[in-house]
């Protein structure tokens, strides 16, 4: 038996001569967290809603728990838990304890109403109205929603999105919560910080195809992408030169700059010898270097 709670095979969607998304495969394996990333108009949504079972690929095949989620919806959502980006889901006048009634109501087996406003921390607030808790709050409850049904699987479209660092650190701890009792989460976020902590794989779509594809320390591991060092313009000093010396191993133009990445502390001395400078700007790599080497740095408009 499969342990892929998500099985993804050539996916592509076309609304006419648009390609939403393009040939992606992907597999959610059982008890991991997946991070879907990308910049605005990857494909991201458009991926996410036919793994819901919301369309229909154009080709390729979307599994969901060993079913099609388009041809087994209703019974999916009995076993999977849905976040979508905003808390629309949400009625002004509708207070704490009659959202966590009225979501337990869809269910045969559902948390109590206890154990939902305990996983969000709002029981002194379930006389509230949602429309008076803060963002973090509404984005909480919505978070324990999702789990109202006990689902073997959430799917989280920016959990975090727009929130506080508190706000951040409590909903994660929440979602590792339910990843160490066996749960599996498929999530899209715009935080690289997030995604590689986090995340034992990652996909970064672009184009509406998988740009990279892995768990976010070994991808960076892979690319010798440990340190990266910032060198000003210099006269005479180009992509070729950086990469002959020996510790350098990924280069990028950001503007002015130089963005030289490599795997030892050696490269500081290399570039500086090179340059004639005596201090250049070091820090370690992150996720979000790959990302934007990979997607590229400009402001991207449109939706997915």
């Amino acid at each position: 038996m499969s342990d892929s709670v998500i099985e993804v095979a050539s996916l592509a969607k076309h609304y006419g001569d648009v390609t939403a998304v393009a040939d992606v495969s992907l597999q959610v394996e059982t008890g991991t967290i997946f991070g879907l990333v990308g910049p605005n108009g990857a494909g991201k949504s458009t991926t996410i809603e036919c793994i819901e079972g919301l369309r229909t690929p154009s080709s390729g095949t979307v599994r969901v728990l060993s079913q099609p989620p388009r041809q087994h919806r209703r019974g999916l959502f009995r076993r999977i838990g849905v976040l979508p980006q905003h808390n629309e889901l949400l009625p002004a006048r509708l207070r704490v304890g009659e959202a966590v009634d009225l979501w337990r109501s869809f269910y045969d087996n559902p948390l109590s109403k206890d154990e939902t406003l305990a996983l969000c921390g709002l029981k002194d607030r379930r006389k509230t109205r949602t429309s008076r808790l803060s963002g973090g709050q509404r984005r909480r409850l919505m978070i324990a929603l999702a789990q109202v049904g006990r689902p073997r699987l959430l799917i989280l479209d920016e959990p975090s999105s727009g929130l506080d660092p508190v706000a951040r650190y409590n909903i994660w701890r929440n979602l590792n919560a339910f990843k160490e009792q066996g749960g599996t989460i498929l999530v899209s976020t715009h935080y690289m910080d997030e995604a590689e902590e986090h995340c034992d794989q990652l996909c970064l779509l672009d184009h509406g195809r998988i740009q990279v594809l892995g768990n976010p320390r070994r991808l960076m591991e892979e690319r010798r992408m440990r340190i990266l060092v910032k060198v000003p313009h210099t006269p005479d000093l180009d992509r070729d030169r950086l990469l002959a010396l020996d510790h350098a191993h990924q280069v990028e133009q950001v503007e002015n700059e130089w963005f030289v990445f490599g795997a030892t502390d050696r490269l500081y001395g290399e570039l500086k010898q090179l340059t004639n400078r005596e201090f250049l700007e070091l820090r370690p790599a992150r996720l979000e270097d790959l990302y934007l080497m990979t997607t590229g740095r400009a402001y991207r408009t449109g939706v997915d």
